[in-house]
């Protein structure tokens, strides 16, 4: 019998911008933690935005989003989903990034997330969690682009 999966989604501010080196620390903090708790996921940071889904065993995601509910990095957390699945979104990614950082961790965790959304044209209505990282992720890039436009 198969353990009863959990996902939850959030997103929150960052209490200053992350440089890359600050978002690479956090991101290799966050996959040891949660491969310890069977907790995969994606972490998508734009312009001092955090949107954030985590998925596993309910045990797991608990005690992970308890720690993230503790950091100190962001602030005014806003719960979008919490809620058992019947299946990971994101099963390979023990935490998986978007960002617009500039590092070689970064640049490839986010050239991951393009080809994982680029294969999944037909998002699947059943994971909630990945619509909302999506249409986060297509609206905060529009937003990039018509403010680096408007500065042209």
């Amino acid at each position: 019998m198969s353990v009863p999966l959990h996902a939850i989604a959030y997103v929150s501010s960052a209490t200053h911008l992350l440089d890359s080196g600050e978002l690479e620390q956090l991101l290799v903090d966050a996959r040891e933690f949660n491969v310890t708790q069977g907790v995969t996921g994606v972490l998508l940071y734009v312009d001092g935005c955090f949107m954030q889904c985590i998925e596993g065993p309910m045990e797991g995601v608990a005690r992970v989003y308890q720690r993230i509910k503790e950091a100190s990095r962001h602030r005014g957390l806003i719960e979008l989903l919490n809620q058992p699945v019947k299946r990971r979104a994101f099963p390979d990614w023990h935490m998986g990034c978007g960002s617009n950082a500039q590092s070689e961790m970064i640049n490839d965790a986010t050239e991951s997330w393009e080809r994982m959304l680029s294969s999944a044209r037909e998002v699947d209505e059943s994971v909630p969690s990945l619509l909302l990282l999506r249409a986060f992720w297509k609206e905060s890039r529009a937003a990039r682009t018509k403010r680096v436009m408007a500065k042209a």
